[in-house]
């Protein structure tokens, strides 16, 4: 797995995993709520801070999604995340913890590209984020600084291994598609290839998927040159989750796209379970 890129610009791997399997013991796993002094839209954003485990067995690699939820679902379905960000976590203390941020390059490879300036999370008490304080540091511009106060609190999403089947990118600034359950764009195969079918962001044709961290991270190359969408899919690094886990009720997994480069420009695609036999993609 060539995770890291050996120059001057990006980290070599081996000087940030050499930790033992204790390392991360006071590390909680899961996802949490968070409050930001900068959210993008108002008092009803909240952050929420994803954890997850690299599931490669014997590795002790953890890795990290921030994103902004917009909680006024009702009015905003088709934005529920402002912004998101993707990190791969590096113990400093038992009470500190550096986000290096995670880039992908031209062969879908994964590249960490750290600075004096990587975010970090400052625990009050080893083993839980209550209290903590996360320090974001804007890749663009050091200057822009954002404080997040992070709880202990569930924040009512999961981090999903992998999820194959059918999904929908949406069409409609009201968001109403999302309720069209025979309504899809886009299909994930057991077979890890990616097909899409997307006429508003002009995303067609079929992608390989890489699990580059598993269970965690994944990103697309085109099976072909015949492919469109690259400027939407290429550099993009994908996951999938349950913004509003209600299993085993309700299943809606996502399946996300985060630009490393630019957090708002987030691809959100909701999975759709009821889809009948034999239904075309809806363009």
């Amino acid at each position: 797995m060539n995770l890291l890129k050996n120059s001057a610009k990006y980290i070599v791997l081996a000087a940030i995993t050499t930790f033992a399997s204790a390392s991360f013991a006071q590390l909680a796993q899961g996802t949490f709520v968070g409050k930001s002094d900068k959210q993008s839209s108002g008092t009803h954003d909240r952050m929420t801070l994803f954890v997850k485990k690299d599931l490669t067995p014997g590795s002790q690699d953890y890795y990290a999604v921030l994103a902004e939820y917009d909680q006024l679902f009702a009015t905003k379905i088709t934005k529920w995340i402002n912004r998101m960000y993707g990190y791969k976590i590096v113990k400093q203390s038992d009470l500190s913890y550096v986000l290096v941020p995670i880039f992908v390059n031209n062969n879908g490879d994964l590249e960490l590209k750290s600075s004096a300036n990587n975010s970090v999370i400052n625990l009050q008490t080893a083993g839980t984020l209550q209290n903590a304080i996360m320090t974001r540091y804007d890749i663009n511009d050091a200057s822009k600084v954002e404080k997040i106060a992070l709880t202990d609190k569930y924040a009512g999403s999961t981090w999903e291994n992998f999820i194959a089947g059918k999904f929908l990118g949406t069409q409609k600034s009201s968001g109403l598609d999302y309720f069209k359950n025979n309504a899809y764009n886009m299909e994930v195969s057991y077979g890890n290839v990616v097909t899409f079918d997307y006429e508003l962001e002009n995303i067609h044709g079929q992608f390989d998927l890489h699990e580059k961290i598993p269970g965690v991270f994944f990103t697309l190359t085109p099976k072909s040159k015949d492919v469109q969408g690259l400027n939407r899919t290429q550099g993009r690094l994908a996951f999938f989750c349950d913004i509003v886990n209600e299993k085993p009720k309700k299943t809606n997994d996502e399946f996300m796209m985060i630009n490393p480069y630019n957090a708002s420009d987030v691809g959100f695609y909701y999975e759709r379970e009821n889809v009948k036999a034999g239904t075309p993609m809806n363009k």
